[in-house]
């Protein structure tokens, strides 16, 4: 179960992190290790969404060819 399920909760600990009383450079690696694996779910959607996209263009381009050799 991710830590984070949408926009509004990174928006809310967000707005909590920045209410505590840290050093600025502290910010940005709690926020990292609080959103650690959020953001490893998003990576991993984004490379199967490009994947996904570059095998069905892959895909077009061959059936296209093969049609082309075919005369289709």
């Amino acid at each position: 179960m991710p830590l984070i399920t949408n926009e509004w909760q990174v928006l809310f600990l967000v707005w909590i992190l920045f209410q505590w009383e840290l050093d600025e450079s502290i910010h940005l690696h709690v926020l990292l290790l609080l959103l650690y694996q959020e953001l490893l779910h998003v990576l991993l959607d984004v490379k199967q969404i490009v994947d996904l996209f570059l095998s069905q263009d892959l895909r077009a381009k061959g059936q296209s060819q093969v049609d082309s050799f075919y005369g289709a």
